[in-house]
């Protein structure tokens, strides 16, 4: 391995010092506390994903170790891929092996994310050192593209895909032109495996460099069959890692999705748009908050730099010269523009302008889904701007004491940039935290968690997400199981589906949970004559069969009284409040009586929606069409009678009438719960 990666003689000494001065940058940033591996409180406290991520790993320890790697805790009576909660599946897999040896209470999120700044600075350093043999030229390189804003970005909000040093460990293979095809193929296939075990997106952005290393050496002439072999092996390595390790394609309920495609592609701004990322820099306009996922400022320091070798290059390279180094120009190329083209896919846009956006072949768009997040394509670039400016500066300017100091003033700035970031983090992550689950606060939770009787949880609605990542902490302490967790892609018009069997054909020891503002959904169950007890507990139904005598009983309505009409009489008003719709054209029926009056009002962001191609009145049928341009978080259906007279409404419909992808996305009353058909919105009240 010495030989393979070349960490031998003064590179040792050199990563020696950027493994040190990595360590102090990342105390310096995030303190020491969150590398405690016994304390996971931090994590649970800031929530979110990082707590996704941890309650995953937790699952899966207290699971039996299979391959693939997965557990049905939390997804019951299914198991589930550790990589549907991105749970970082390699350090998984190497602390389920220990698990033995580990405390009760265990995360390995801070350690990942010291690893990930130890490799960052060691693997930029390698690809540096291909074309700068000064190795103090090298270090500063290196400490300057561990303050990389996309870096700090993704550190423990997506933990897998802070780990950028994938991504400089693709470009060590594509820049080095010492090519060895054993060698080549022992390095490409250890990218592979670690990539799939890490995070698809790494694996994505690999195989694009991968490619781009094969058209390279066919260029210069190496042998064809040799590169195709390369390039067979990255992508079998990949699949079979994938598929027989983590079962990432068979899972039941997790399936790539086209929803998202284009909300979170790169805008044209993006490397120098801060979002918040600068001391000096102001954030530009966006379309909307997705482009968070695009984030790929380069920083003030290097943007500097970027300028300073653009006009280096421009100044000393002659069209002649470039030219004739077309075998290693082309391939660098290639990278850049694929790399970027796929991250502004499919949707361009520019600050808060959508410029284009263009269909994608259905044959494909299902496959592309996996990459809807096509913006962090762009980090490719981001670290090609970084390697290529450092090489050309350096190449050009032949006094090394003016390399010194332009790259010393272009880390100081960097620096300084980052500061206000630095100073955000260190609040944020080195303090202390006492998060305990909420639900162990209340009395009721807590005798129904200490039941014996019951071993399994069902929860037949939606279940807000911190509400979510309570119960699943719960129910991990008490050795129970839950059938519904967050988890990547999850196919909710399946999994419904999937709830409603299960509650129809009971098991003894299981509680069954509805929202207490779906109780339509109950009468089925009245019908089936299964013999529940039905109790109350904050916002919840609870279904059981034995008795829990310290809740409060309830008493389900009719299906008459749950299926009436809606009765409008003269200026009365109804809400249908936030649900989703994907972009595309729609149209609403609402079907009743008495309907040539009504007034109808659509609403997104507070504004009011046009009706862009028709309103059509009958008696008892009215008909909306309309145009959403792009997705909606927050659509609003507001009905009003202006007649003398009642108007009744019996039902409801929003329909999508015009699309580019299969699917569409739309959400319930509490805009939450996702549901995929071309029926974006049905309601039949009576």
């Amino acid at each position: 391995m010495e030989k393979i990666l070349f960490l031998k003689g003064n590179n040792l000494l050199l990563n020696f010092f950027i493994i040190i001065s990595s360590i102090i940058i990342f105390i310096y940033i995030y303190g020491l506390k969150i590398i405690n591996p016994q304390n996971t409180d931090w994590i649970y406290e800031l929530k979110g994903d990082l707590a996704q991520h941890h309650i995953g790993w937790e699952s899966f320890r207290k699971s039996n170790l299979s391959i693939p790697l997965g557990s049905n805790l939390l997804t019951y009576p299914f198991k589930n891929s550790i990589i549907y909660t991105d749970s970082i599946p390699i350090f998984a897999l190497i602390f389920k092996i220990l698990n033995p040896f580990l405390s009760n209470n265990f995360q390995y999120i801070g350690i990942w994310g010291l690893l990930s700044f130890i490799l960052q600075g060691i693997f930029s350093g390698m690809v540096i050192n291909l074309f700068i043999k000064d190795k103090l030229l090298v270090y500063i390189c290196s400490i300057s593209c561990l303050i990389s804003p996309s870096f700090f970005q993704r550190m423990f909000a997506h933990s897998a895909l802070s780990a950028h040093w994938m991504i400089f460990f693709g470009l060590y293979i594509f820049y080095n032109d010492n090519y060895s095809f054993k060698r080549v193929l022992i390095l490409s296939s250890i990218n592979s495996f670690i990539c799939s075990m890490t995070h698809p997106y790494l694996l994505g952005i690999n195989c694009i460099i991968i490619i781009s290393f094969c058209l390279k050496h066919f260029l210069l002439g190496k042998n064809i069959i040799e590169l195709i072999i390369i390039l067979i092996n990255y992508i079998i390595t990949a699949l079979l890692t994938i598929h027989f390790i983590l079962a990432g394609f068979s899972n039941k309920f997790s399936e790539m999705s086209s929803f998202g495609l284009g909300e979170y592609s790169l805008n044209l701004n993006s490397f120098i748009n801060p979002l918040g990322y600068s001391t000096f820099l102001k954030s530009l306009k966006v379309r909307h908050w997705q482009d968070l996922e695009s984030f790929t400022y380069l920083g003030l320091g290097f943007i500097i730099l970027f300028i300073i070798s653009s006009i280096l290059l421009y100044k000393n390279e002659s069209k002649e010269n470039i030219k004739k180094n077309y075998k290693f120009v082309i391939p660098i190329f290639f990278l850049l523009i694929v790399a970027y083209i796929f991250a502004l896919s499919p949707t361009i846009s520019f600050f808060n302008k959508k410029i284009l956006r263009y269909p994608i072949p259905k044959f494909i768009n299902k496959f592309w889904g996996m990459f809807r997040s096509t913006g962090r394509f762009g980090w490719t670039c981001v670290y090609n701007f970084y390697i290529l400016s450092f090489v050309i500066i350096n190449k050009y300017i032949q006094n090394k004491k003016i390399v010194y100091l332009i790259f010393i003033f272009g880390l100081i700035i960097q620096c300084l940039d980052q500061s206000i970031v630095f100073k955000r983090l260190n609040e944020k992550y080195n303090k202390y935290y006492d998060s305990p689950p909420k639900l162990s606060a209340i009395k009721e939770w807590n005798i129904i968690f200490n039941n014996n009787d019951i071993k399994h949880f069902y929860f037949c609605s939606y279940m807000e997400v911190s509400f979510c990542f309570d119960f699943a902490r719960m129910t991990l302490k008490y050795n129970k199981t839950l059938n519904r967790f967050y988890i990547v892609h999850l196919q909710t018009e399946d999994f419904n589906e999937q709830c409603y069997k299960d509650v129809n054909n009971p098991i003894n020891n299981s509680i069954y949970f509805f929202d207490i503002n779906e109780q339509e959904k109950l009468p089925v169950l009245n019908q089936t004559k299964l013999n529940f007890n039905y109790y109350t507990l904050n916002d919840w139904i609870l279904l059981y069969k034995g008795k829990l005598n310290f809740l409060k009983e309830f008493f389900p309505s009719k299906i008459e009284d749950l299926n009436k009409n809606i009765i409008l009489d003269k200026n009365n008003i109804y809400k249908i409040p936030n649900f989703r719709l994907h972009f595309g054209d729609y149209e609403l029926n609402i079907d009743g009586k008495n309907l040539h009056d009504i007034s109808i009002n659509l609403y997104s962001n507070k504004r009011k929606i046009n009706y862009t191609f028709g309103d059509i009145r009958k008696e008892n049928r009215v008909n909306i069409y309309f145009k959403v341009d792009d997705n909606i978080y927050d659509f609003e259906i507001l009905l009003s009678n202006n007649s003398n007279s009642k108007m009744i409404i019996n039902s409801i419909k929003i329909q999508l009438i015009d699309f580019c992808f299969k699917n569409c996305l739309c959400l319930n009353f509490k805009g939450a719960d996702k549901y995929y058909s071309n029926i974006c919105f049905s309601r039949i009240f009576g």
